[in-house]
């Protein structure tokens, strides 16, 4: 995706470094096009180059190809593309894992991890909105794709109104971030007005007084091929919080990154009573002020602080010697 965009910016690349120097070249993915068209300029300009892999490119879970020769072609286009750069970094070990397997000539020297984060800056001195209730405030900060969807979430939430509604009047539902035609029907149809509020699009600063306001986050990540390779930035935001967290979350690297955090309640994406039983365990915990704490030395690794050091040090090992 992202051709035309990736064709212009080939060639300004390609005019500045004609024109200037540069030590490396540092492509971010997706868009994979990219990546693809900035190869080329590896051979033509002797520059070396890394990529960041945010999310796979062949086998991911939202790649489409209308035949097998559209897959081959996919495949064959990475290739090409892994054999020009000279370092590359992933977000996590699954991403990892299958390109290594993908692409055979890859060693496990050649790809390093460097996971998503958050800016401990983004969470220094914001207070929490004041509360005029007891209600326990459930977050979900972003919006809905493909690959995730509140409708099971919401219908655990209608059955527990119906089986213990002592504790759905306890709770209320934030949405920050546009519910979407199809979920506002969904609420509507299962009447659950009063418990939720949509505040639409917010910006950064706004969204993480919605987080630090409230009592308990939300992560739903769907059933889908190749999605045990996801790790959404959002997760780690999360994190940055110190909140606990419900993750409605399928095997793969966000459930052993919540499973690492500590403070999480995990449950298949798709089970409605697992998780409206999950909701009762975390009424319980918060009515008792009982809520699990993250472990804080073990977020220090997730800091953009120290990440960006890592990346800085990646990139210095490719740069040829007589730049630095």
């Amino acid at each position: 995706n992202k051709i035309s965009w990736s064709k212009l910016a080939f060639q300004k690349i390609k005019e500045l470094l004609k024109t200037e120097h540069f030590d490396a070249i540092y492509v971010t993915i997706p868009p994979f096009s990219s990546f693809f068209y900035l190869r080329k300029l590896k051979k033509e300009f002797d520059v070396p180059i890394l990529v960041d892999y945010r999310d796979l490119w062949y086998g991911s879970y939202f790649a489409f190809y209308p035949t097998p020769i559209h897959k081959t072609i996919h495949k064959r286009m990475e290739y090409l593309s892994l054999k020009a750069v000279d370092k590359i970094i992933v977000t996590n070990r699954k991403i990892k894992e299958k390109q290594i397997k993908n692409y055979k000539f890859l060693t496990f020297n050649d790809i390093v991890i460097i996971p998503h984060g958050f800016d401990p800056q983004d969470f220094e001195n914001v207070q929490p909105e004041p509360k005029f209730n007891d209600r326990m405030i459930v977050t979900y900060s972003g919006i809905f794709m493909e690959y995730n969807t509140p409708k099971y979430f919401l219908r655990a939430f209608k059955k527990l109104v119906i089986e213990r509604p002592d504790i759905a009047l306890k709770i209320q539902l934030n949405f920050v971030g546009y519910l979407g035609k199809e979920n506002k029907a969904l609420v509507t149809k299962l009447n659950l007005e009063e418990f939720v509020k949509e505040f639409g699009y917010m910006n950064h600063k706004e969204a993480v007084k919605k987080i630090i306001s409230s009592d308990i986050l939300w992560l739903m990540i769907g059933k889908k091929r190749n999605i045990n390779a996801i790790l959404p930035g959002k997760l780690l935001e999360y994190m940055g919080s110190q909140k606990p967290i419900i993750g409605c979350v399928p095997d793969g690297v966000a459930k052993m990154t919540l499973d690492e955090y500590g403070a999480s309640f995990m449950t298949e994406p798709d089970d409605i009573d697992g998780i409206k039983n999950t909701l009762i365990k975390v009424y319980e915990l918060y009515k008792k002020n009982g809520l699990p704490k993250p472990d804080e030395n073990l977020l220090q690794k997730y800091r953009r602080d120290v990440l960006t050091e890592q990346l800085t040090k990646q990139l210095q090992s490719i740069v040829k010697k007589d730049v630095l």
